[in-house]
């Protein structure tokens, strides 16, 4: 991402939140979630359009969530050719039911292992955490600054809007 990280925004589409809290009202009390997919601005800003639930053969517990990796890959291939080549591979998102919406140590390792894996062509990812239960909390984050460490993370500000 540009230089202004810092100064960037989550902007989550209301209906894509809507879903995700829906997602989260679904699996409580267990930890759910899936993959962000939309736009990056030039100013550094990701824009949320989709989201992804998880498949039914992902692992859900209260305090972990397992997705379903070949499911997601296929899933966020067919939205890509769908899409013309215009969605991105954004990050992804989870739950944290009853918890935090802060990022875990799992949590950071895994943006890391996100902005390291060429083929995700996702080097600065976002994560999304829902904590606690409806009213859910939603906040974002993304690594820090380069070098990444695996264990540095930054909140991210966010926050909705309506579609045309």
């Amino acid at each position: 991402m540009p230089s202004a990280l810092n100064s960037a925004v989550a902007w989550i589409e209301d209906m894509v939140a809507d879903d995700l809290e829906r997602e989260a009202d679904r699996a409580f009390p267990d930890e759910t979630g899936g993959l962000l997919l939309g736009y990056r601005a030039a100013q550094g800003d990701v824009i949320v359009t989709q989201m992804t639930g998880p498949s039914p053969q992902a692992l859900h517990r209260p305090k972990s969530f397992v997705p379903d990796a070949p499911w997601q890959a296929a899933n966020l291939a067919q939205r890509y050719a769908d899409s013309g080549g215009y969605l991105e591979y954004l990050g992804d998102w989870h739950t944290h039911p009853d918890g935090q919406a802060v990022l875990s140590r799992p949590d950071r390792r895994t943006l890391y292992r996100i902005a390291a894996h060429v083929a995700a062509r996702c080097p600065d990812p976002v994560m999304i955490i829902l904590a606690g239960r409806g009213p859910w909390h939603l906040a974002a984050f993304y690594p820090s600054p380069k070098p990444l460490r695996p264990t540095a993370s930054a909140p991210m500000r966010t926050a909705r809007y309506r579609s045309a």
